[in-house]
């Protein structure tokens, strides 16, 4: 009995450290990410720059041409980083060291 009690703390124990590593903090968030990627036949990049005062500006370029720029606040929230604009918000999960929304996944440069 007393091993499977000292098992129990053992996984316990590794499981937090596993959801406390997974987790992004403030610090290593700000900086910039990117990700490119070809979509119905089109190139497109995106950067993310996260900077310290708590803001953001993210640029979408397809084939070469500047088609979206969004800017606004940003914070981590819950080990996510949550982008905010005037008419909503996007929010990116920390998972193996990058931002991942849907199929989009942003590696730090």
């Amino acid at each position: 009995m007393k091993k499977i009690k000292y098992f129990i703390a053992l996984v316990l124990v590794c499981a937090l450290c596993f959801v406390l590593c997974a987790c992004i903090s403030e610090s290593n968030a700000i900086g910039t990410w990117y990700d490119s990627y070809v979509y119905n036949g089109n190139d497109f990049s995106v950067t993310l720059v996260l900077n310290a005062n708590g803001q953001y500006i993210k640029t979408v370029v397809k084939n070469g041409n500047l088609s979206e720029v969004k800017e606004g606040n940003w914070e981590v929230k819950g080990g996510d980083v949550c982008c905010y604009t005037q008419t909503g918000s996007i929010t990116y999960e920390y998972t193996g060291g990058k931002l991942v929304n849907g199929s989009q996944e942003l590696s730090k440069q």
